[in-house]
């Protein structure tokens, strides 16, 4: 009877970009996490703005793979990016400053 490695899959999906983007999105929901439940900074506002950010990234991220605007005309992910940034500016602008 032949060996089945089913690591191997495994192993070759952790080497694509979706792999990447999902192993990206597991650290950065883990480390906002840690961040927002009071183990990361003292200032809650600063702790704030940085989850807000990661969620931002995490946005960017799934956009740009899952939803595969990596691939899309330029003028898109030009787009996408520019409401990221502004997403990520006006959240953060907010939340500073109110």
């Amino acid at each position: 009877m032949a060996s089945i490695n089913t690591n191997s899959h495994t192993v070759t999906f952790l080497r694509t970009p979706t792999g990447i983007t999902w192993v990206a999105l597991i650290a950065v929901t883990l480390v906002s996490w840690w961040i927002g439940t009071d183990h990361g900074l003292d200032d809650p506002t600063a702790a704030a703005a940085l989850v807000l950010g990661m969620g931002i990234v995490k946005i960017y991220l799934i956009g740009m793979e899952f939803m595969e605007l990596r691939h899309a005309d330029p003028r898109l992910r030009t787009a996408f990016t520019g409401y990221c940034a502004l997403l990520a500016v006006g959240l953060i602008g907010m939340l500073v400053i109110l």
